[in-house]
């Protein structure tokens, strides 16, 4: 059986894991779990991945995960962000790094 030097979470949206780089990671000695998001989840997490401990409100994260001519409510995040955990819970139970700051917004914990 073949050892693993670490795990790595693979980001895909609507589909698509680039398979190059999964190829890339388990050739280097990963352990490859990919989390399949839809595209607004998808950048979601990237704008709350990019930087860290900055909390983004609910405006915020709408704004970049809509066009602007597409009618939301702002509790739609909110399923958004229950969505994305659960998709990372399936792959890594331990997982908490979108910490919700009641009455701010989200932000992406590094702890």
């Amino acid at each position: 059986m073949r050892e693993y030097k670490k795990t790595a979470l693979v980001l895909g949206a609507g589909g698509f894991i680039g398979s190059h780089m999964v190829k890339r990671l388990r050739e280097e000695g990963y352990w490859v779990r990919g989390v399949d998001l839809k595209y607004p989840e998808f950048l979601i997490v990237k704008e709350l991945a990019k930087r860290p401990g900055i909390i983004k409100e609910r405006a915020q994260l709408m704004d970049i995960a809509y066009r602007e001519d597409t009618d939301i409510e702002d509790r739609t995040i909110d399923s958004h962000v229950k969505r994305i955990r659960k998709k990372f819970k399936k792959v890594d139970p331990d997982f908490s790094a979108i910490e919700t700051r009641y009455g701010s917004g989200y932000r992406w914990n590094v702890s």
